[in-house]
């Protein structure tokens, strides 16, 4: 009966397609190949597929067959669910691998087909990048650091001992002595900070390198409902690279979950222009987050930039009538401002003209009113009395058509015919007129 329903599930795994797992160069990685109920008594074996029909095994949860290396299997028997550990990943780690079982004829049957890559840290400009390192026993006591050769301050964080955690702006080391499992954070990320890093222990000559590689971030926004289009760029050799777009701030999470848009996102090469446009139809809040376009080369995975998309509510007043994409948040401030600033300026202009037409009006107003009065005025003896020391002078002023006006006397006149002989109103000083 066992034999039987291994023939039948061997017919049917020969369909399975392989499932894409990634793992960082230098770090640590669990692959994990769930299993029917009929292999729950079986040792289950980790292969690397050499043909179709030949493998060759890396790890056994059978001692026996166990071989010694970087590969590490833990077969759940309650969950039904195979756990292999990948330490210290590297480039000759990328390959197919098998979970599986023998049968009773000695013919391998697999529940699970791994694609598996091995690709360097990867980050975005602003975001964090975390690796982790597994430690052989007998090093849970000594101090860990993270340094960066090459650079002028080589040793970037240390924890000390008898401590598991340090922290500072820039790093941040966590020291798992229960699981001899090392932790690095790095904050903050700039295109400088790519390069090499290392993981060494204090007196134990035991390190390990790793590369970090820092992307580009281009921030997107548009608003529920509505069509996205985004652009991603590469290189004039990817054009027959196969071009991918998938959604986490994790690059490997991001490569391993893909993603399916429920039909919502299509995909279009452009080759004559070196982009691929990616289009997701009928934004949701849902949609928002980061996201990074990947291309995959003969090594591997390649991360060529990442997308931070925020999806805006949407309003009737947003509304243009069209499905072109609306302005962004950022912009809605500036557009206003610019709006603003052309009609405070003719408002200004507006009411300055009115201040000169009203002056002009009142000038001419003012000029007809004094030659009315010069005209009927009749030349005769002005007389003026001069108060000084508390004595009343009287003086006689000498008749002429236009008497010269004394300074003075035209911001305090004494009587209203000097006054009226003054010059024209056209000569006081602009800012001392008065516009009713």
């Amino acid at each position: 009966m066992i034999l039987l329903l291994l023939s039948i599930f061997l017919l049917i795994s020969a369909w399975c397609e392989a499932v894409l797992r990634a793992g960082i160069l230098g770090g640590i990685k669990n692959i994990y190949c769930p299993y029917q109920p009929q292999f729950s008594m079986v040792p289950k074996h980790l292969c690397h597929k050499q043909t179709d029909t030949n493998s060759y095994i890396i790890a056994s949860t059978d001692r026996v067959a166990n071989p010694q290396g970087r590969f590490f299997i833990y077969d759940d028997q309650q969950r039904r669910v195979v756990t292999v550990t990948i330490t210290q990943v590297s480039d000759s780690d990328t390959r197919e691998y098998w979970c599986g079982v023998f049968d009773s004829t000695g013919k391998f049957v697999f529940f699970e087909k791994v694609d598996f890559w091995a690709m360097p840290l990867t980050g975005h400009i602003g975001g964090e990048a975390v690796i982790r390192f597994l430690y052989g026993p007998g090093y849970e006591q000594k101090t860990k650091y993270l340094s960066r050769p090459g650079t002028k301050t080589s040793r970037l964080i240390h924890t000390q001992r008898g401590h598991t955690r340090a922290d500072n702006d820039k790093f941040s080391l966590y020291d798992n002595t229960m699981a001899r499992t090392l932790t690095a954070t790095i904050r903050g990320l700039q295109a400088e900070d790519s390069g090499k890093y290392v993981f060494g222990m204090e007196n134990a000559g035991r390190y390990v390198e790793w590369p970090l590689a820092v992307k580009g971030l281009t921030v997107v926004s548009y608003y529920e409902g509505r069509s996205v289009d985004i652009s991603c760029k590469y290189p004039r050799t990817s054009k027959k690279r196969s071009k991918h777009f998938c959604r986490g701030k994790d690059p490997v999470e991001c490569l391993e979950q893909g993603l399916s848009g429920d039909g919502r996102l299509t995909l279009k090469d452009l080759v004559a222009d070196q982009v691929f446009i990616v289009t997701i139809s009928d934004l949701t809040a849902e949609d928002a987050g980061i996201y990074w376009c990947v291309e995959f080369t003969d090594k591997g995975p390649e991360f060529t930039s990442a997308i931070q998309l925020t999806v805006k509510k949407f309003s009737p007043q947003t509304d243009s009538g069209s499905d072109s994409p609306q302005t962004p948040s950022g912009s809605d401030t500036n557009s206003a401002i610019w709006v603003l600033v052309p009609v405070v300026v003719l408002l200004l202009l507006g009411i300055g003209l009115l201040v000169v037409v009203k002056y002009k009006k009142t000038s001419e107003r003012a000029s007809t009113s004094t030659d009315d009065q010069m005209d009927t005025n009749t030349a005769g003896n002005a007389q003026e009395t001069v108060y000084y020391a508390n004595n009343e002078v009287q003086a006689r002023v000498r008749t002429q058509a236009n008497p010269p006006t004394p300074p003075g006397r035209v911001n305090r006149p004494d009587s209203d015919d000097v006054y009226q002989n003054s010059d024209r109103v056209e000569d006081i000083p602009p800012y001392l007129t008065v516009i009713p």
